[in-house]
């Protein structure tokens, strides 16, 4: 049965080996969308049917982080990208992108997709006739209600906006289960320019139970929840959690479901996580404490990884600081032991959280270039580095004297000019440990005893000697590692039983030999 399905799908034994070759990690996941597609054309080859594929939410592919430099805007979903540009459309495949944004993806550098492949459809607002028949849909088929809702949730002439009505006629549901039914004219007064959100929210919170309601504002803390974390929500914030309420809460058009995910969990919609931490801050706060006490526990009792990372995001909402600490320390600890799913966690985290201090900014920026310059996605690791060359940049604008800045500026510079000379790259990268030894240097100017900038100045001359040793200009090579040493020797005589600074002389000596 294998070997026929792999003559069906044209596999040749060759190609298998090849891909079993191929590092998990470092070198899989670049060629999944190529085999992805290759699967699919061989399948649809044998079936008469036409394929369609959606997707939904393209704009999540960027989260908050719209306005990007060019480069790592593309990077973002350049897989999908490259799963289009290998598809055989010709044989009558057929692919629908959802998203709020027009594609850009003929201005993308890698894995353009020109403009005359794409067939742009404006998906705007609900016609009236379309919103009269949703509702009908929902239950509401009082025509009076029917126009009053339509009319309140009208953004402009004919247009009716999707998420307002849907909440519009949750809150109409909600107050019917409990017994104080609404009509038109409870509609009648319509909300001021800009505030539709906040009026609709708070309008619907009013019509269901306070412990719905509650539960509600507590789940807008978690990233996703399931029923456990429902009741461990209510049982901490004194509110009802039975199972009937979890499944009336998950019953809103405003909660979404994972698909293909055991137990189920599910999630507020984005506009709901961001209003009502701003609407109920004390509530969410406390779900935030509650949450993070609640996945701690079962860090400690299972080591769940993923359970350790959702600590670290609701801690972030209460802790900035001290999860940026922590956020760094478990990425440094599970890319030294090769958990790169795990770090990636991490890198999701650091995006949403986005924190604001450029300092932290420019050390979660280090830490995901040194996971992408490990799984060989050098791109993504050369932009990472240089944008925490820029944070920090910013952070000594305001901060001239934050020696740790100079000093975590010179390591990131440090980091490129590596992954530079690997890329044969060699003006680039001895510019950019030039610029990380004057980074040292300006950290030493202020704080002479700085063990560490001294021994990071040795290693940025080491490798600064390395490359101009493989270009043959062994003079300048020869300059760099007797300063190198230098710099060693400073930071022996400051900490004599500094075995990494030891250990980094032996070997700038014996290359000098």
């Amino acid at each position: 049965k294998f070997t026929l399905y792999l003559k069906k799908r044209r596999l040749t034994e060759e190609t298998l080996q090849t891909i079993q070759q191929l590092d998990p990690q470092a070198e899989l996941p670049d060629e999944l969308p190529k085999l992805f597609a290759a699967d699919l054309n061989a399948a649809h080859r044998a079936e008469t049917r036409r394929l369609v594929l959606f997707f939904d939410t393209h704009e999540a592919f960027w989260g908050n982080e719209r306005h990007l430099p060019e480069g790592e805007y593309f990077l973002r979903d350049e897989w999908l990208r490259r799963l289009l540009r290998e598809l055989e459309l010709e044989s009558g495949i057929v692919v629908a992108v959802a998203g709020r944004d027009i594609p850009r993806w003929a201005q993308a550098d890698r894995a353009s997709i020109p403009e005359e492949y794409l067939d742009l459809h404006l998906v705007g607002n609900l016609s009236q006739a379309d919103a009269g028949e949703y509702l009908r849909r929902a239950g509401i088929d009082d025509t009076e209600l029917q126009k009053a809702l339509i009319r309140y949730t009208r953004v402009q002439e004919g247009e009716v906006h999707p998420l307002y009505l849907s909440l519009a006629a949750d809150t109409v549901l909600a107050a019917q289960r409990r017994g104080t039914p609404l009509t038109g004219k409870d509609f009648a007064q319509l909300p001021k320019a800009g505030d539709m959100e906040r009026a609709l929210v708070n309008r619907f919170l009013k019509y269901v139970t306070a412990d719905i309601r509650e539960g509600i504002i507590a789940l807008s803390a978690a990233r996703s929840f399931d029923e456990v974390v429902f009741r461990t929500l209510g049982q901490a914030l004194n509110f009802r959690s039975h199972r009937a309420d979890f499944r009336q809460i998950i019953g809103f058009s405003f909660v979404e479901p994972f698909s293909g995910v055991e137990p189920p969990r599910y999630r507020l919609h984005d506009l709901l996580r961001e209003l009502l931490p701003r609407l109920y801050p004390e509530p969410v706060q406390e779900a935030h404490r509650t949450l993070e006490a609640y996945y701690r526990q079962r860090t400690e009792e299972a080591a769940d990884t993923p359970a350790r990372v959702e600590a670290i995001y609701h801690q972030w909402q209460l802790q900035p600081e001290e999860a940026v600490n922590e956020w760094e320390g478990a990425f440094e600890a599970w890319l030294t032991h090769a958990r790169y799913r795990d770090c990636l966690s991490l890198v999701e985290i650091a995006r949403a959280c986005a924190p604001a201090d450029a300092f932290d900014r420019g050390r979660l920026l280090q830490s995901r270039g040194d996971l992408y310059s490990t799984l060989s996605r050098y791109r993504e690791a050369r932009q990472s580095y240089e944008q925490a060359v820029a944070a920090y940049e910013q952070w000594l604008q305001t901060h001239p004297d934050a020696t740790a800045a100079h000093n975590n500026k010179g390591n990131a510079l440090t980091k490129l000019g590596d992954l530079l000379t690997g890329l044969s790259e060699h003006e680039a990268a001895r510019t950019a440990y030039e610029q990380a030894i004057q980074s040292y240097a300006e950290a030493l100017r202020r704080a002479p005893d700085y063990i560490n900038a001294h021994n990071n100045k040795g290693i940025a001359l080491q490798a600064l000697g390395d490359l101009l040793a493989g270009l043959s200009d062994h003079q300048a090579a020869r300059t760099a590692y007797e300063q190198a040493i230098d710099s060693f020797t400073e930071a022996l005589r400051r900490a004599p039983d500094d075995i990494y600074a030891h250990n980094n002389k032996g070997n700038a000596l014996a290359k000098l030999g």
